[in-house]
């Protein structure tokens, strides 16, 4: 399976449960193995990068924010501030060896704001905000990060219309900045209304490549293509960004 996606754009996988789609994010974000190759090549040297692991992804810019962020996504039991930093104090919040929290919570300030996270304070237990929210401290996590593409999958799953409104707020924008978004959605209206372009999974395979700008992207589209009834190839040939 080979497939290119552009920076800025927002990009939708869809498919039946199990026909692949969370798999594709996982193997994009170097967290599984499999046989092939992801390669990267941004603007301006368009050298190509291969991503063998999750850490070489993210040193490249390439984060993940899972669906079962109970097990995958918080640290139970720590603080918010935990939660939104420790995954880079290394990289983002110390120097010469050396935490510095203060830079942390400045961050993390600037991203409460931007995300509308809602917590009494970066010092609360992650544990006592809602789903939507402690989605959006993981979301944060990674923002800060300053990635460039950024793979969701099934973001919106379990939390409040508010909620989604203020991820899709921010989706739009990282878009916008010219970030890459790929996302899978169990949502067919969420696909429909966010994002420029729907790659549709059958059976651990691209079923259907619906553009934007053609009318393609439709809930009756995506459900033929889930159901073997429609395909629709863009003539896409490399594994590249």
């Amino acid at each position: 399976m080979e497939l290119e996606f552009e920076s800025g754009t927002i990009v939708g996988l869809a498919g039946l449960d199990g026909h692949g789609q969370s798999r594709l994010l996982k193997v994009l974000a170097g967290m599984e193995n499999h046989s092939g190759t992801v390669q990267l090549a941004f603007e301006p040297s368009s050298t190509l990068v291969r991503i063998a692991g999750v850490s070489e992804a993210v040193r490249h810019g390439v984060v993940y924010v899972p669906r079962d962020r109970k097990r995958e996504g918080i640290l139970p039991g720590q603080s918010v501030l935990d939660n939104f930093a420790l995954p880079m104090w290394s990289k983002k919040f110390s120097k010469y060896g050396v935490i510095r929290p203060g830079k942390a919570r400045r961050a993390f300030a600037r991203f409460r704001d931007e995300l509308q996270i809602r917590a009494s304070s970066s010092g609360a237990s992650i544990d006592s905000l809602s789903g939507g929210n402690q989605q959006k401290v993981i979301l944060a996590r990674w923002l800060a990060a300053e990635p460039r593409v950024v793979i969701l999958d099934d973001p919106t799953r379990g939390v409040d219309h508010a909620t989604k409104l203020d991820f899709y707020q921010s989706l739009r924008d990282l878009a916008t900045a010219g970030v890459l978004v790929l996302l899978v959605s169990t949502e067919l209206a969420e696909l429909v209304a966010l994002c420029d372009r729907v790659v549709v999974m059958r059976n651990g395979a691209v079923a259907a490549d619906l553009p934007a700008g053609e009318q393609a992207i439709n809930e009756a589209s995506i459900l033929a293509a889930m159901f073997g009834e429609l395909h629709i190839d863009r003539g896409t040939e490399v594994t590249t960004w």
